[in-house]
């Protein structure tokens, strides 16, 4: 679900669903954090993508 946000355009939506999963105990693996990555950057969020992936 979170790939199809970005898909779409829709960041703030994929990384309200990725905080949410968090919350909930969901402990992202690598090919989420690749999947969040890649979308930013993808939809030129590139500052956000760096931010996220220093975090």
């Amino acid at each position: 679900m979170i790939q199809g946000f970005f898909q779409v355009g829709r960041c703030v939506d994929a990384r309200k669903l990725f905080d949410e999963m968090h919350a909930q105990g969901q402990i992202p693996n690598q090919y989420t954090y690749r999947i969040v990555l890649e979308g930013l950057c993808n939809n030129r969020q590139v500052e956000e993508a760096l931010f996220f992936f220093f975090i």
